[in-house]
C-alpha cells in the first residue's frame, strides 16, 4: 500500500505536466499562426507601397523626358 501512494501520487504529477506541455504547444501553435497571418498582410501593404512609390517615378522620369524634349527645341529655335 505503501508503494501505491507514490505511483498515484507520481501519475498525478505526470499528468499535470502533460497537461502543462500541451497547453503551451496549442499556445505556440495559434501565436504561430497569427504571426504568419501578420507576415502575410505586411507583404500585402509592401507590394501595395511599391506600386505606389513607383507610380510618381514613373511620372517624373516622363516629365524629365518632356522637359528635355522641350529643352532641345528651344536650343534649336534659338540656333535659327
Amino acid at each position: 500500500m505503501s508503494e501505491e501512494k507514490p505511483v498515484t501520487m507520481e501519475r498525478h504529477l505526470q499528468t499535470v505536466i502533460v497537461v502543462i506541455i500541451v497547453s503551451l504547444l496549442g499556445w505556440v501553435g495559434v501565436t504561430v499562426q497569427q504571426t504568419q497571418v501578420s507576415v502575410a498582410q505586411l507583404s500585402v501593404e509592401i507590394e501595395y507601397l511599391k506600386v505606389e512609390v513607383a507610380k510618381p517615378s514613373a511620372r517624373f522620369a516622363s516629365m524629365e523626358r518632356r522637359l528635355d524634349a522641350i529643352e532641345n527645341r528651344l536650343s534649336e529655335l534659338k540656333t535659327q
